[in-house]
């Protein structure tokens, strides 16, 4: 499966015990929704503060209006890496 990236500004995130989405707008207006985590199993201690710099990062680029990258798999709305751009 391709890796691929979407590149815009945060404009939404939604987060809850089992979950966290996000929504950006790339570039053209196109708005895109991927799924940070989903899942009702516990998830590891690596895997629970990897998320939580995940929101930091997103966050603090939702302010600034500063772009992000999203890695996830072509088909799958799963992200597997962030990226804050440099402004």
């Amino acid at each position: 499966m391709a890796v691929v990236e979407s590149i815009g500004t945060v404009e939404c995130l939604q987060v809850g015990d089992d979950y966290g989405f996000v929504a950006i707008t790339e570039a053209g207006g196109v708005k895109e929704a991927l799924i940070l985590w989903y899942g009702p199993s516990e998830p590891s201690a690596f895997t629970r503060v990897m998320h939580s710099m995940w929101l930091s990062m997103l966050r603090e680029a939702m302010a600034a209006g500063t772009s992000v990258t999203l890695t996830h798999n072509s088909g799958s709305p799963f992200v597997i890496f962030v990226q804050v751009n440099k402004p």
